[in-house]
């Protein structure tokens, strides 16, 4: 009756622990997926300033060959690109 009992006890302290031990590694991968998909994210954003931001040069490339003052030249070469 007591081997009984306590064969039941290690079991159920091994059945926890394997819950245990599951919940962490999800709870591990799931950190990695946040971290990966914000870096997907930022790796975005990224791409979408150096498409703008090569728009921006080439705008003021065609200006330049159409003889545009350099004051308003100067207008789009200052904007900002975030």
């Amino acid at each position: 009756m007591e081997a009984e009992k306590q064969h039941q006890l290690r079991n159920h302290a091994n059945v926890v622990r394997a819950q245990i031990a599951k919940n962490s590694s999800v709870n591990q991968q799931d950190r990695l997926d946040y971290l990966e998909e914000g870096k997907k994210v930022r790796q975005k954003l990224e791409d979408d300033r150096l498409k703008v931001e090569g728009i921006k040069q080439k705008k003021l490339g065609g200006i330049q060959n159409l003889g545009i003052e350099q004051k308003y030249q100067y207008e789009l070469a200052k904007k900002k690109i975030l």
